[in-house]
C-alpha cells in the first residue's frame, strides 16, 4: 500500500535526513531515480524543489500510474528485472525501505550500480535489526521489531505492539555492518551512516532514540548509508 500522510510523520526524522543528503550531493539538471517510489507521495516529498529531473519507478502498476502523474515513473520489479535505464544513466539513486523486502539484494544492488553515473550517489535506507530495542527484545526471547515470520501474521512481538503490526512484506534484516559489507561487496565505497528512528511518543524511548540517531547509528532504528562508487573499479 502506498504511504500517506501518516506515514509521512511517523517517518519524518528518516525523510528529512535524506532530504538533506539529497540537497547536499544534488546535482543543477542531473537526473534522480526513487526505487520503489509507490504512489510518488513520499518522492516529491524527499525531492522537493530539487533541481533535478526526477524518475521512478514501482511495482504496483496502479500506483506507478499514479506517481507518473508527477513525474516518470515505470512499472518494473527491482529484486528481478533489469532497470528500464541505460548505464550511468543517473546523479543519484534513493532506496528507501526498498531492500529488505527483496529477494535477491544483490541484483538490487548491482542494478543500482549499473544505473548510476561513476561519480553519482547512492543513498539507501532499512530496518536495523541491531537497534537499541531489538537488542533488548532478543533478550526477552520476544522477535525484533521489523522482521517477519508469516505473510499472514506478526508473531512473536511484545503484546503491546502485536495488536499494532501487520507483515509489511519484510524478506531480509540487515544490521549496520551487513549493509556495508554488502554495499562494498558490489564496489560501492561508503561516504556516510546515520541513524534515524521513527515518531515515537514516549519519553524516555524517544530519549534514547535521539541519543542513537546523533552518536551511536549501529543502535538506531533505521540505517541511512550513502555511498558513490569505488574509484578503483571504474
Amino acid at each position: 500500500m502506498a504511504p500517506g500522510a501518516s506515514y509521512l510523520r511517523k517517518y519524518r526524522v528518516r525523510l528529512d535526513k535524506i532530504r538533506r543528503l539529497l540537497i547536499r550531493f544534488c546535482v543543477n539538471n542531473g537526473r534522480i531515480l526513487d526505487v520503489g517510489c509507490g504512489d510518488g507521495l513520499t518522492t516529491n516529498f524527499l525531492m522537493d524543489k530539487l533541481p533535478m529531473r526526477v524518475y521512478g519507478f514501482e511495482v504496483d502498476e496502479k500506483c506507478a500510474h499514479e506517481a507518473n502523474k508527477h513525474f516518470t515513473c515505470k512499472v518494473c520489479d527491482c529484486g528481478t528485472d533489469t532497470f528500464p535505464f541505460d548505464d550511468k544513466f543517473f546523479d543519484i539513486i534513493h532506496a528507501g525501505e526498498v531492500v529488505e523486502h527483496v529477494l535477491d539484494t544483490d541484483h538490487l544492488i548491482a542494478e543500482c550500480k549499473r544505473t548510476l553515473k561513476n561519480d553519482g550517489v547512492f543513498i539507501i535506507s532499512t530496518p536495523n535489526l541491531a537497534c537499541w530495542a531489538n537488542r533488548i527484545l532478543l533478550m526477552l526471547g520476544k522477535q525484533p521489531f521489523d522482521s517477519e515470520v508469516s505473510h499472514y501474521e506478526c508473531y512473536g512481538l511484545i503484546k503491546t505492539h502485536k495488536m499494532s503490526w501487520e507483515p509489511v512484506g519484510h524478506l531480509r534484516c540487515f544490521t549496520q555492518n551487513a549493509l556495508k559489507e554488502l554495499l562494498v561487496a558490489h564496489d560501492f565505497e561508503i561516504l556516510e551512516i546515520q541513524g534515524a528512528s521513527s515518531e515515537v511518543p514516549f519519553g524516555i524511548v524517544r530519549l534514547i532514540d535521539k541519543i542513537c540517531d546523533k552518536w551511536l547509528p549501529s543502535f538506531a532504528r533505521k540505517i541511512i548509508v550513502a555511498c558513490g562508487k569505488d574509484a578503483t573499479t571504474f
